[in-house]
């Protein structure tokens, strides 16, 4: 393998369009009820994986904070989900926010995939196994570069 060719390759994420005719309701008027992934890098996929414990760290962080009536709107805020979420929904929840391009679901957007898991399961699994499926297949080959070199035309005489 020329490693320094891949070292300095240009990749970039597989992305696909997954259709959601369930959600067509939620989409302006004559645009296609898809939502956009992509894959993942390590990163990403690290963060999702320890979601779970990082979950259970931000609750013991929310309880040793907030006191009272406070808790819930602290716990909200944090985005710990609740005390009985199986640690597969914890880590899909954390892949579909990543993985998500269009709609784009950020860190404080992160109510939007577990609403998604509350209301539509099976569109949340779909969704979250595809993100997997195309992070699973890697990135792809951005274009090639320039090789930098510039050739010369002949002048004609």
């Amino acid at each position: 393998m020329d490693t320094a060719r891949f070292v300095s390759a240009s990749f970039k994420p597989r992305e696909a369009s997954v259709a959601v005719p369930a959600l067509a309701e939620f989409f302006e008027e004559g645009e296609a009820a898809e939502w956009k992934v992509r894959g993942l890098t390590g990163a990403e996929l690290a963060r999702a994986k320890s979601a779970d414990q990082t979950m259970k760290n931000m609750k013991t962080l929310v309880e040793a904070v907030a006191t009272g009536n406070n808790s819930d709107a602290i716990r909200k805020l944090a985005g710990v989900v609740d005390e009985g979420t199986p640690p597969d929904l914890t880590y899909r929840i954390q892949i579909l926010v990543d993985g998500s391009v269009d709609p784009s679901i950020d860190a404080q957007q992160r109510d939007v995939a577990v609403r998604l898991a509350e209301a539509h399961p099976v569109i949340f699994y779909q969704l979250t196994s595809r993100i997997l499926e195309l992070t699973g297949e890697g990135q792809e080959l951005g274009k090639r570069g320039n090789s930098g070199k510039t050739t010369t035309s002949a002048t004609s005489s």
